[in-house]
């Protein structure tokens, strides 16, 4: 009986079967909008472990699923840093410690870059399966340098968070008399769309601002596709 014991114990010795170091652990966490506090979708979040130097380096990736939540899993005892560097937004990163067995909270709001233009949208036209948009913005001042124009569409509200792009071509024009005051506009045909279906759908400009990309939203309008 003594020599089954100790065969046992050996084996168990041997396969380091229940030491907690084996354990792995793992990291949590929601990324929301700072301003809107709405979770982030398809958002993509970096994992960089620190090695024997000090220095964080990448390890993996991932991106968040429509309620904005992220996971690591199978992870070593340690520290980790997770960087979130998303177009529009101020990039971030957070220092984390993983221990064994357990499951840390990475949770982090996002802070958006804007451009300060007043940005309009408004539907033109619907047609079957197709709807025609229009956006506009005035300014009577120097502005950031603008790269792109366009508009996001959903079926869900708050397009901008992980909706459809479709960029357009602006049109600048000008009226001047006592002050010149300028404008951006712009147009595009959505087509493709679900008959009988509601849709959601915002504007957009995109420009850099102290050397980042900044995004402009407009108002939020939504739609029903036509049968």
């Amino acid at each position: 009986m003594k020599r089954v014991f100790y065969l046992v114990a050996a084996a168990l010795l041997l396969c380091g079967c229940g030491k907690d170091e084996d354990k792995k652990g793992g990291i949590y966490g929601v990324v929301t909008d700072m301003s809107t506090a709405e979770p982030m979708r398809a958002t993509s979040v970096e994992l960089h472990v620190k090695n024997d130097d000090g220095k964080f380096l990448l390890q993996t990736k991932t991106v968040t699923y429509d309620d904005g939540h992220y996971e690591f899993n199978d992870l070593k005892t340690g520290e980790y840093q997770l960087v979130v560097n998303s177009e529009g937004y101020k990039k971030i990163s957070y220092n984390i410690l993983v221990s064994d067995g357990k499951t840390s909270q990475g949770d982090m709001q996002l802070e958006r870059l804007v451009i300060g233009l007043p940005l309009h949208t408004s539907i033109s036209e619907i047609n079957a399966n197709s709807v025609t948009l229009t956006a506009s913005s005035d300014y009577k001042a120097d502005i950031p340098q603008i790269t792109e124009v366009g508009f996001i569409y959903a079926t869900h509200n708050n397009p901008s968070n992980g909706g459809l792009k479709i960029v357009s071509a602006p049109k600048k024009g000008s009226i001047c008399g006592f002050i010149c005051s300028y404008n951006y506009k712009f147009e595009s045909t959505i087509t493709g769309l679900i008959p009988n279906t509601r849709y959601y759908v915002q504007a957009y400009m995109k420009g850099m601002v102290n050397g980042s990309v900044a995004i402009e939203y407009s108002n939020e309008i939504s739609f029903v596709a036509a049968e």
